[in-house]
Parts: structure tokens; C-alpha cells; sequence
């Protein structure tokens, strides 16, 4: 089946070529948001995505980071100091999981911090 001809174009070509518009103008944001933290436990290295921090409640933050090249999406318990991907816990083992969820709940980055203080 022969693709349809749309203003001299080929409907496959107009395709490649608005998905290859879409690559060029977002890759590039997205990288700049990207900020490297260190290597994570396991050896690979750990990119948070500074644009995705957003704050949900008074203790919650959404998040999203690299983990070598697979791309997580968080949510950390600022209080508890720790952060679930798909439900599953993680506490920081590393010096770079340690900058993420101190960066990610920084009040000044969207995020909220309070400490547990002993009576």
C-alpha cells in the first residue's frame, strides 16, 4: 500500500520528519535539567531531573531521575527520608542517593524539609 501524498510530501515523510522536530526542541531542555549526582550504590550514575520536582503535601515530593540510562519517576517522604519507585522503598546507600533526596526536599527547590526533633 503506497503512502498518501500530502502537499508534495509523503505522509511517512511528514511523520519523520514532525517526530525529529519534537526530538531536536526536547532533548535538549530536558538535559539541561538533568544535574549529575554521583554514582549510585550499584556503579551506575544517578541524574536528577531538576524540572520534575514538585511538591505534593507537607511532607511529599514527586520526582523524576536517571539511573544510568533508564529513567525513574519517585515520590520522596521528606520526613522519612526516603523515596518509593513503583511502591518498592529505597534509602540512600550512596553519597550521590544521599544528595538526590536531600536536593529533591530542599524547600528551595520545591521541596519541603522537616526534620523528626526528640522530645
Amino acid at each position: 500500500m503506497p503512502a498518501k501524498q500530502v502537499l508534495g510530501f509523503t505522509s511517512l515523510g511528514l511523520f519523520t520528519a514532525t517526530l525529529a522536530a519534537g526530538l531536536s526542541f526536547s532533548a535538549p531542555a530536558e538535559a539541561s535539567c538533568l544535574e549529575y549526582m554521583g554514582q549510585a550504590s550499584n556503579g551506575k550514575p544517578i541524574k536528577l531531573d531538576q524540572c520534575s520536582i514538585s511538591r505534593v503535601d507537607h511532607r511529599f515530593v514527586d520526582f523524576s531521575y536517571k539511573l544510568g540510562y533508564e529513567k525513574l519517576y519517585a515520590r520522596a517522604n521528606c520526613n522519612g527520608r526516603f523515596w518509593r519507585v513503583n511502591g518498592v522503598r529505597h534509602y540512600p546507600g550512596s553519597y550521590a542517593t544521599q544528595q538526590m533526596i536531600d536536593r529533591v526536599c530542599d524547600p528551595d527547590n520545591g521541596g519541603v524539609v522537616y526534620y523528626k526533633t526528640k522530645p
